[in-house]
């Protein structure tokens, strides 16, 4: 379909023609034409220059939108990613109610209903010396047994009071929302539904009073026999505690 300006430039590049014709040939007038026309056949071939300038300009912004469109597909994913991997209290109510809750009690507000569905972590076995002299002198160091029993226990307690912090309450969920949702951005597949501590936190432990060389000796001998687990992801240590 051929449109306004195309059948227009067509008829002025055909008048232009004219022009080849001797000056003294064509009357004044019709000369007169035909050099308006030659005017407005360059303003024409301007008009055509600035809108195939236009039309770069507007190439550039749907590429710049392509990108956008891109980095916003990326953004989305990461946002879907941190709501799969927090934990279910932070997207939704849930509410388990204690079997010995009376009828009346029901007819309250039942946010204000708080219970505690997280199992506390069963004391690990304390070590044997056997088992601890079946480690290498390279890997426990100068520690003793003692030490090693102490750390155990003070792990097991730092295990228990995080995984009480976390634990999908409302109380839980209102006062310590950031420091939950911060905690769950660090959680891995390798995690599972395990409870876990930075390698940040066990150094501010009693654990490295000694020293960093004592307190990477424990947690070395630790893994080693069995009792705690290291994870690197995202970036940071962590430690879940192992079943002997």
């Amino acid at each position: 379909m051929v449109t306004g300006l195309e059948q227009e430039l067509r008829v002025l590049k055909s008048i232009a023609n004219l022009q080849q014709i001797p000056r003294n040939s064509v009357p004044d007038v019709v000369h007169n034409k035909l050099v308006g026309l030659e005017a407005s056949l360059e303003i024409l071939e301007q008009k055509f220059e600035d809108f195939d300038i236009f039309l770069d300009m507007e190439t550039q912004n749907i590429e710049k939108l392509q990108l956008f469109a891109e980095y916003s597909n990326q953004q989305l994913k990461q946002i879907q990613d941190l709501q799969s991997k927090a934990p279910s209290f932070l997207m939704k109510e849930n509410f388990n109610m204690d079997a010995n809750v009376r009828p009346n009690e029901l007819s309250g507000d039942i946010k204000s209903i708080t219970v505690n569905t997280t199992k506390p972590k069963v004391r690990p076995e304390t070590i044997k010396l056997k088992e601890f002299d079946n480690i290498p002198k390279s890997t426990k160091g100068r520690i003793t047994l003692a030490q090693i029993n102490e750390s155990l226990s003070l792990l097991y307690d730092m295990f228990n009071k995080k995984e009480k912090l976390i634990k999908p309450c409302k109380k839980n969920k209102k006062q310590h929302f950031s420091e939950i949702q911060e905690y769950e951005t660090k959680r891995v597949r390798e995690h599972g539904s395990e409870t876990f501590l930075t390698e940040n936190e066990i150094r501010g432990s009693k654990i490295f009073q000694s020293g960093i060389a004592t307190g990477t000796s424990i947690l070395h001998t630790l893994r080693a026999l069995h009792r705690l687990r290291m994870i690197r992801a995202t970036g940071e240590t962590t430690y879940i505690l192992q079943k002997a």
